[in-house]
């Protein structure tokens, strides 16, 4: 049985610290990288997106954000995942255009603060590792 180092970096609570570490074999180089690689395809996600919540599309908005679900999860922020499953669920029943975008700028807002945890995550790990 492999011999595993005890890690004294401490993740923040919202992350799930064991997933991180067994999904990407105990390398924080690595979840580094991925958070850093995550914020910029969610960026860039949220970004194609607004065309389509610009005229009400659901469908292509719950497609978009389908490719946008495993990135957070993979990030060890299933909080976040599981929003963009509700609003996948939500553009699913086909809502009337003011209720999709209402909620489209909620879900947006609520990325924000999950990017930004991404993002400071990833410095302060960066900055553990040097």
């Amino acid at each position: 049985m492999p011999v595993t180092t005890p890690f004294t970096y401490e993740f923040s609570a919202v992350f799930d610290k064991d997933f991180l570490l067994e999904v990407h074999d105990n390398d924080l180089y690595a979840i580094a990288e991925i958070f850093d690689t995550a914020r910029k395809q969610i960026n860039n996600e949220i970004e194609l997106s607004k065309p389509f919540a610009d005229i009400g599309d659901a469908e292509s908005l719950r497609q978009r954000f389908h490719r946008i679900k495993p990135l957070w999860g993979f990030a060890g922020l299933h909080f976040w995942q599981q929003h963009v499953q509700v609003f996948e669920d939500f553009c699913g029943r086909r809502p009337a255009r003011e209720n999709l975008t209402e909620s489209y700028q909620r879900l947006i807002q609520q990325m924000e603060v999950g990017l930004n945890l991404l993002e400071l995550e990833a410095t302060r790990l960066k900055t553990y590792l040097q």
